[in-house]
C-alpha cells in the first residue's frame, strides 16, 4: 500500500506496531462519540479494535503529520460485499479538529480509491450531530443517499454516498 502525501500529512498503512497511539486516540470518549466504537479502556481493547481495522477487505491508514510525525488519526476503507464499494471510516486526534486535516485527508484519497481500488462508490456512515464530519464529506462532493432512524440514536444515521466513475 502506498503512502499518500497530502501538504501537512503522511497517510501510511497502518500496522499492529501503531497499537499504542491507536490506544491514546480510540480511547478518548470525544474521538468514540460518534464512531461506532466504544472509547478503549485497555491496550488489549484498543489491540482488538485494531485488528479489525486490519482484516483482509479493509485498508487501513495512519494518519501523521508531516511536519512532527505526530499520529494524528485512522483513515480507512472497506470493501463491500460487491467489491467496487468501500466504506469509510476516519477518526482523528481531537486537538486536531478544526484544522480541516479530515477535508485534506479525504481530498486526496478520493483519487486514490478511483485510481488504485478502482472503486465505483463510497459510502460514509454520520450520526446527525456530527456536523464536522457531515461538512468534510459534503465539500468532497458526498452527498445524503438516506437517513436511518434507529430506536437508540437521537437524530438519525446520515448514508452519505459518492459516485466515482
Amino acid at each position: 500500500m502506498p503512502t499518500v502525501l497530502t501538504p501537512r500529512l503522511s497517510l501510511r498503512a497502518l500496522t499492529p506496531a501503531d497499537e499504542a497511539a491507536f490506544f491514546e486516540l480510540a480511547s478518548q470518549s470525544q474521538v468514540a462519540k460518534f464512531m461506532r466504537f466504544s472509547a478503549c479502556k485497555s491496550r488489549e481493547e484498543a489491540g482488538a479494535l485494531l485488528e479489525d481495522y486490519l482484516r483482509p477487505g479493509s485498508l487501513a491508514f495512519a494518519v501523521e503529520e508531516r511536519e512532527t510525525g505526530l499520529f494524528v488519526g485512522v483513515f480507512a476503507f472497506k470493501r463491500e460485499e460487491d467489491g467496487r464499494e468501500y466504506g469509510l471510516s476516519t477518526f482523528t486526534e481531537p486537538a486536531c479538529w478544526n484544522r480541516g486535516y479530515a477535508c485534506e485527508a479525504l481530498s486526496h484519497m478520493i483519487p486514490y480509491a478511483q485510481k488504485e481500488l478502482r472503486a465505483a462508490f463510497l459510502t460514509a456512515y454520520v450520526v446527525e450531530g456530527n456536523i464536522g464530519s457531515r461538512r468534510v464529506l459534503e465539500k468532497n462532493g458526498f452527498q445524503v443517499d438516506k437517513i436511518l432512524h434507529f430506536d437508540d440514536l437521537d437524530g438519525g444515521l446520515y448514508v452519505y454516498r459518492l459516485h466515482l466513475n
